[in-house]
């Protein structure tokens, strides 16, 4: 069983990762930016281009699944009538409980709460 200091545990850790995801973020455009300038001019490897967009192209992908947490923790929000502190232990719960990524647990509610009625039945809700 997951204790109520567990959930705030993760959910700092989850903060601290997307501020580190944020400032990585950030470090690596403005390194593409300066590395495709580079380039046009001649001046840099493709190694270190390719690189480079695999790193954006991560981080692109990072983004997206934070995006997507957002989205259901504003489900569970409107839902539960809560804050997003506590719509966040949640998704963080449901994640523990099933063994499964948050991310996953995240757009399969998305994904629930955004199909047709008729189709609502075949994916599992957080709850």
């Amino acid at each position: 069983m997951v204790g109520h200091g567990d959930l705030h545990e993760a959910a700092a850790r989850a903060m601290g990762r997307s501020l580190e995801l944020q400032i990585r973020t950030g470090q690596v455009l403005a390194e593409a930016h300066r590395t495709l300038e580079l380039a046009a001019t001649d001046r840099v490897g493709p190694g270190r281009l390719q690189e480079l967009t695999q790193e954006v192209d991560g981080l692109r992908r990072a983004m997206e699944r934070r995006a997507g947490i957002g989205q259901a923790k504003g489900i569970i929000i409107e839902a539960m009538r809560c804050d997003a502190d506590r719509a966040f232990e949640v998704l963080v719960r449901q994640s523990q409980h099933e063994n499964r990524k948050l991310a996953e647990v995240a757009e399969e509610l998305v994904a629930s709460k955004l199909a047709p009625p008729h189709d609502r039945g075949r994916t599992s809700e957080v709850g």
